[in-house]
């Protein structure tokens, strides 16, 4: 969150208040409106803006990231929330748009978007691509998910599905291969810190151990050190992402490298992989990268 009269080319949405005062506001994924303090998720309290005199819940609306748009969703609110004159039903999600009006209790509030994709969370590619051409939406294509954690991949699945893009989600790498040995996704998003196997470990096996070396790949990762990303690129990760990932960035990207690839192979198919190596044979141990 930045502060009043901040400019800021992040910024995903700005508020505009009755008295003329603005904010300007970046969403990672999620926050919530309301008053006080933040509890588990960010939260922008609108006391400074008069929201303890006008009728706003402690935890009132929440905006979030659904694919490539912003949703504002009632949390119940004892006031309630209007949008362009509509009364919003509770825990509903309601896409918004560029010059909206919104209520939330008694305090009036002008809407404006920032149509960038907002703070970039990529730290390398070792590939070319068009972040600004991008098809709006998927047709169905398959997305590999690798990450243990539950929070972040049902995020990761629930933007790309909103974007037209089907998931399935695995939380290491053994269940990453048994997957991969009956169907080859369009792309894959990888953590690296997985329970057994290092990450990278599938990056290795799918670039020098199947029929499909050129499954674009994505790395998502809390290791933002140079030698690990080196490692990372080195080892044929297409794009590699800080954690918290932009999602409206990752959704952008996850379609611009699948446009590309699908614009370079027009007659690729689903394919099996080769037998080359058996589970058992991977090490236990994960990959040790020096920090």
């Amino acid at each position: 969150m930045t502060d009043a009269n901040t400019t800021n080319t992040d910024w995903a949405i700005e508020f505009t208040f009755e008295n003329n005062e603005s904010l300007q506001l970046a969403v990672e994924s999620q926050i919530m409106l309301g008053r006080g303090e933040a509890g588990s998720s960010p939260l922008l309290d609108l006391n400074p803006y008069g929201g303890d005199k006008l009728g706003v819940s402690r935890k009132h609306a929440s905006i979030r990231w659904q694919g490539p748009h912003l949703y504002i969703y009632d949390m119940d609110s004892a006031n309630g929330t209007v949008l362009n004159g509509t009364r919003l039903q509770a825990n509903i999600g309601y896409r918004l748009n560029d010059g909206d009006s919104l209520h939330l209790g008694h305090m009036a509030i002008k809407l404006k978007l920032n149509t960038e994709a907002g703070h970039s969370s990529i730290r390398a590619r070792r590939v070319e691509f068009d972040l600004q051409n991008v098809p709006l939406m998927g047709r169905g294509q398959v997305i590999l998910i690798v990450e243990d954690d539950p929070s972040i991949s049902q995020l990761y699945k629930s933007a790309l599905e909103a974007t037209g893009f089907t998931t399935h989600t695995v939380r290491d790498v053994v269940g990453a291969m048994r997957w991969l040995a009956q169907t080859t996704p369009s792309l894959i998003i990888l953590d690296l810190m997985l329970p057994g196997v290092h990450g990278l470990e599938l990056t290795r096996y799918i670039r020098r151990n199947t029929d499909d070396v050129s499954i674009p790949i994505i790395v998502s990762s809390a290791l933002t050190d140079s030698a690990t990303i080196k490692n990372a690129i080195d080892d044929g990760v297409d794009v590699y992402l800080s954690k918290p990932a932009n999602i409206k960035e990752l959704t952008r990207v996850v379609g611009a490298l699948i446009f590309k690839s699908e614009r370079e192979n027009p007659s690729g198919t689903t394919k099996q992989l080769r037998g080359t190596a058996s589970l058992e044979e991977i090490s236990s141990e994960p990959l040790m990268i020096p920090l």
